[in-house]
């Protein structure tokens, strides 16, 4: 008769750190990148919260994934061996407080390219309950 014996081994449970400003390499790290710098130069946001907004924003984006793709060829290969593949997606999705500051930064943004500057934008105090919300979680 053989007996076995089980190791137990306590299970420790650590929180994983956040790099602020940090989005990997991912499918929508530079569009998180841009929110997060765009949120603090045109609206005046703490790092902590552009980067909950922007990694919201990513949450978000995700969606698209679970939603039917298109895949189309381009038609011709380039003189350097290269084919054109476009990818085209819609998916209807509830808004969420992170779409809406990306859109407001959108927004501003375009507005500052046809000459507006921009001075001292706030956001309302009801969306940035969202915001800061969202910091409390990474600060502890």
């Amino acid at each position: 008769m053989q007996t076995t014996t089980e190791t137990i081994v306590p299970e420790t449970s650590t929180k994983p750190t956040v790099s602020i400003g940090e989005f990997g390499h991912g499918r929508y790290s530079a569009t998180m990148a841009e929110l997060y710098r765009d949120s603090q130069r045109l609206l005046g946001f703490s790092k902590g919260q552009a980067h909950v907004t922007a990694s919201r924003l990513g949450i978000d984006l995700g969606r698209l994934s679970a939603g039917k793709v298109d895949v189309t060829l381009g038609k011709s290969v380039s003189k350097d061996g290269q084919r054109t593949l476009k990818e085209t997606c819609s998916v209807k999705a509830p808004n969420s407080w992170a779409m809406s500051i990306g859109y407001i930064c959108v927004a501003l943004d375009a507005l500052r390219k046809q000459g507006l500057e921009p001075v001292e934008n706030t956001v309302n105090n009801s969306l940035m309950e969202f915001v800061n919300d969202a910091v409390k979680n990474i600060s502890k």
